[in-house]
């Protein structure tokens, strides 16, 4: 088993302009945020809010739809049970009731 020293890279290679020893670093405009000097647009930033709280809007929204089932169903239902203690059902169709055809 022999060990190699490293050797530096020949001088023919040509390495990133980002990591260059005796330069500065630069950092792509992504990371710098030079891209956030620029306003969002009201859809980009429905976009970041949906993203950010996607889980929790979801479930407020079930849980507000399923409320809104719940109360629909209880009001539905109380109706019934009110128009059938003052004996009048609800009708099918409106010529039901009275018939001109017989």
């Amino acid at each position: 088993m022999t060990t190699e020293e490293p050797t530096a890279p020949p001088a023919d290679v040509d390495r990133p302009a980002v990591a260059t020893r005796d330069g500065s670093v630069r950092l792509p405009s992504w990371m710098s945020g030079q891209d956030a000097a620029e306003p969002l647009t009201r859809g980009e930033r429905a976009r970041l809010v949906w993203a950010r709280h996607r889980g929790k809007l979801l479930v407020g929204f079930v849980i507000l739809l399923l409320l809104a089932l719940v109360g629909g169903t209880a009001v539905l239902g109380h109706l019934t049970v009110e128009r059938i203690r003052a004996g009048t059902q609800p009708s099918a169709s409106p010529l039901s009731s009275a018939s001109p055809l017989r």
